[in-house]
């Protein structure tokens, strides 16, 4: 592992161990699939005829393409980390990451920790490297130069979003890149709200390599601001200036890095109190890993928008051309590849499914590190800053001015924003060299303004929460408010005040403006009859009492789930001559040709009792 990492333990000292052995990886499946382990017994769950590490090496994913990696991750199966093996878990492991990941130097150091049989998988702690493409020239100060060149935050027309009120106030946008150059010029002081160093393990995540300055400083440079007493501007501009940044240093000095310091950033964001927005991933790494899909998916679940780099390897020649690039590759993750100034999709994008859209990624601006005062700027004459990495962030702020605009739109909604929003290139609609088009932060905040479908909620009699909530075409929707009404039963939310479709999920809503009424029934009865994969005749209203189910030849049994609204009212059910019980569902098992009735009865003090009867039969 690392030597530079600063373990935070209580007393004593780093324990390291011996790089040995990889081991083999059997029937891998694609794009997250469960493995599938050849001495497994059927149905036992448990190996036999195997030593440990025999059991290890099943367990073990090796490198793809020769790629480099940094001993392996290791991921223990759902509650089979008991209290006893955390401690031993802590105290043999490298690293861990939170509860059920630890990182080590060789898969057999694991049987230190944990029963064989109890861990789901290790995978190569792969190494990260950013995208940024090949300096020519060394960065000096010759490169920098206080005017502005940046001819791809115009391209875009950021300036439409500046003008709208859109510059990123409130919403915090995590930075995952080589640290940032703190006390610049052009970043305001409390700009940064977090940092930490993964790579040594403190709180000083100072760039020491140019990249992270550089992604940081088109993210968020300050707009507009003065040398102190001059009217003369200073540097450059970022495109969400309002923004406010959490750093977290995962790359070193020459920008490299692995997959366990990223996992460890996922992991803080997912236990920490403050709420992260956006992430932008300026790096990348060949190869699939399961437990980096698995945490990845588990933060934008979240509804944080996360944006990477698709990678600069479009040009190569070692057969490696347009591999796919992960985080990138990853379902739900932003991939952003680069343009130049013609809007021809630049050489070195790599150009794969993994790519969602394109924005500028040659000659770019930004801050220089090491400096309080110094920018990195194109030069035309000497070649310049390209790459993917540079692309990336330009989208990662237009996902900081979707969410300035609504907090609700996640990683769904954002790409389908993009997907209308983008200007095509390339092939007409979707390719894997333009993705869904170029960015045009004009066109988005317009989509933005225009594309939200408003839904109004009418409580019909009773009282809800929430008048209205925003649905974004693509994403996730919220769950449906509950209203109340005083002795009364809530039936669901329908498209009338009366009749009407009835809505269970914001998904389906298609229209805008659109509002929904709750509909209610009186006195003790139920909300609904849930019964599986069987039809119910009439369909359930609380005015009737008498019902017809019919089993197929195939179905000997149907589930009967009542669902119980009204307070304090107790629920009773009973098949055929049997006696009453109180329960909240039964299964009826029917031989051909039979039938019976179950019955479902309602009562409470004061209120009349209900009781409805199923009548069912199965086909002969």
């Amino acid at each position: 592992m690392n030597p530079n990492r600063v373990r935070n333990v209580f007393v004593c000292v780093l324990l390291s161990f011996i790089l040995v052995a990889g081991g083999t990886l059997f029937a891998y499946g694609d794009g997250g699939d469960r493995f599938a382990y050849p001495h497994l017994d059927s149905g036992a769950g448990v190996y036999s005829g195997l030593t440990d590490e025999a059991i290890i090496e099943d367990l073990t994913r090796p490198p793809v393409n020769g790629a480099e990696y940094d001993g392996y991750i290791v991921k223990m199966a759902d509650g089979a980390s008991t209290d006893a093996e955390l401690r031993r878990m802590k105290k043999f492991a490298d690293d861990t990451i939170g509860d059920e990941i630890a990182v080590v130097d060789r898969p057999e150091e694991a049987l230190k920790f944990a029963d064989a049989e109890d861990i789901e998988v290790i995978e190569p702690n792969y190494k990260l490297t950013s995208f940024d493409f090949p300096q020519t020239d060394p960065v000096d100060p010759y490169y920098i130069d206080p005017r502005n060149h940046q001819w791809g935050i115009r391209y875009v027309n950021a300036a439409s979003a500046w003008k709208a009120g859109y510059r990123g106030n409130g919403v915090n946008i995590a930075i995952m890149d080589t640290g940032i150059v703190s006390g610049h010029e052009d970043l305001y002081s409390d700009k940064i709200l977090y940092q930490y160093d993964w790579v040594s393990g403190d709180t000083n995540a100072e760039d020491d390599n140019m990249h992270g300055s550089m992604v940081g400083g088109i993210i968020a440079a300050d707009i507009n601001n003065y040398v102190p007493g001059t009217a003369n501007g200073v540097g450059m501009a970022g495109i969400t200036d309002q923004s406010h940044l959490f750093i977290h240093k995962v790359l070193d000095s020459r920008g490299d890095g692995s997959v366990s310091d990223i996992l460890y950033a996922y992991n803080e964001i997912l236990e920490s109190g403050e709420r992260i927005d956006v992430i932008n991933l300026s790096l990348g790494h060949e190869g699939y890993l399961k437990l980096e899909d698995e945490i990845i998916q588990k933060v934008i679940d979240k509804g944080i928008i996360v944006v990477a780099a698709t990678g600069n390897n479009g040009a190569d020649t070692d057969g490696t051309a347009n591999a796919i690039n992960y985080p990138a590759g990853y379902a739900n993750v932003i991939g952003v590849g680069s343009v130049g100034m013609n809007g021809s999709v630049s050489d070195f994008s790599t150009k794969n499914k993994s790519v969602d859209v394109m924005a500028p990624g040659e000659f770019m601006v930004g801050l220089r590190y090491g400096t309080r005062n110094g920018y990195l700027v194109n030069t035309w004459e000497r070649g310049g800053l390209h790459g993917t990495s540079f692309a990336a962030p330009v989208v990662a702020a237009a996902a900081v001015i979707a969410k300035q605009r609504d907090k609700s739109i996640d990683s769904g909604a954002f790409l389908t924003s993009l997907a209308r929003s983008s200007r095509d290139a390339g092939p007409s609609g979707y390719d894997t060299s333009y993705g869904n088009g170029i960015l045009d932060i004009d066109r988005l905040v317009n989509y933005l303004n225009t594309g939200v479908i408003r839904v109004t909620f009418n409580a019909n009699g009773g009282q809800v929460g929430t008048g209205n909530k925003n649905v974004w075409p693509g994403g996730k929707y919220g769950s449906l408010p509950t209203p109340t009404r005083a002795k009364y039963g809530f039936l669901g939310w329908y498209t009338n005040k009366t009749g009407g479709t009835k809505v269970t999920s914001l998904s389906t809503v298609g229209s805008s403006p659109l509002t929904l009424y709750a509909h209610w029934q009186g006195g003790t009865t139920l909300g609904d009859l849930t019964v599986g994969k069987a039809k119910l005749s009439p369909a359930f209203s609380y005015k009737k009492t008498s019902y017809k189910l019919t089993l197929s030849k195939s179905q000997a049994s149907v589930k009967i789930t009542p669902v119980k609204v009204y307070k304090g009212a107790k629920m009773q059910i009973k098949v055929g001559s049997d006696k009453y019980k109180t329960k909240n569902s039964v299964t009826v098992k029917l031989n051909k040709g039979k039938k019976t009735t179950v019955y479902v009865k309602l009562s409470k003090k004061g209120i009349k009792t209900r009781i409805y009867k199923i009548n069912i039969k199965r086909k002969k």
